[in-house]
């Protein structure tokens, strides 16, 4: 799969806030240029490849009657109106994937969209799932685990947006820890297994006995909303401290301009440069 990062340089650190209990908020701005056509036209491509391997589209279209376009707005991309909470979501789940695999160095496998059973419908589970290790085969302590759950808030002026999403992120992010991990990472490792790919399957697998073969496990709370509603002094009114995982909780904010028409023309681009 094509994955490209250059989109990245666009996601800007403005600003580091404190909650209620002491955590810190890292503060982000997508100041996304559009205009940058070479950029744009690659995230669009790397975009794309959650949904539908370019090298696998040709296979997929064969006796459909559409063109690759057609394919993708019909039958894999989430349509704009009823899917667009769907789009912002996994908008805002790729975007974090990103970060987390190009930023801080972590193997995240995308998986989670292109097997949908309906494409409006947001899939459940941990939203973003990255593992770090010097060596998969060791099981070595100093391996790291982060589950990341992701809330997006990419329309509307109310400024009660952005702790909302920020609170919800942080609840759920402890369901992960306490519930929702064991399902996933059995669930990414049975996906591997059915494509053939054992060694992908075989890093999952370092991950599932915790007691038996200790690493470190991260976890991470992150929103995303426009300018607008950004609030920084209201972020001292968050309290993370009943997290299960609160001295290993990761805590993101990031902001921009017009997200929601920007997420649709992503969707476009993709789908007409296929």
């Amino acid at each position: 799969m094509p994955w490209t990062n250059e989109h990245l340089q666009w996601l800007v650190h403005i600003d580091t806030k404190q909650t209620a209990d002491g955590k810190d908020i890292e503060i982000y701005e997508f100041n996304y240029d559009l205009n940058n056509e070479e950029i744009f036209s690659s995230w669009a491509r790397h975009f794309r490849n959650h949904y539908c391997l370019d090298s696998l589209i040709d296979l997929y279209i064969e006796g459909t009657g559409y063109s690759k376009t057609e394919f993708l707005n019909n039958l894999k991309f989430p349509i704009q109106g009823r899917g667009s909470s769907t789009r912002s979501g996994d908008f805002g789940e790729i975007l974090v994937s990103d970060f987390l695999e190009y930023s801080m160095n972590f193997w995240v496998p995308r998986t989670r969209f292109s097997d949908r059973h309906n494409r409006n419908n947001p899939t459940q589970g941990v939203d973003v799932i990255g593992f770090k290790s010097d060596d998969f085969s060791q099981n070595l302590r100093s391996d790291e685990l982060m589950i990341f759950e992701v809330k997006c808030g990419l329309t509307g002026t109310s400024d009660i947006v952005q702790n909302e999403r920020i609170n919800s992120a942080i609840t759920d992010s402890a369901k992960d820890f306490d519930v929702r991990k064991a399902e996933s990472l059995s669930g990414l490792k049975q996906l591997f297994i059915k494509e053939g790919n054992i060694e992908n399957a075989t890093k999952i697998q370092r991950f599932q006995n915790p007691t038996d073969n200790p690493f470190k496990e991260l976890s991470g709370a992150s929103s995303i909303i426009l300018n607008s509603v950004y609030n920084g002094d209201a972020l001292e009114e968050i309290d993370a401290s009943e997290h299960p995982n609160v001295d290993n909780l990761k805590l993101i904010l990031i902001k921009g301009e017009n997200l929601m028409p920007l997420v649709h023309q992503l969707y476009e681009k993709a789908a007409n440069e296929a």
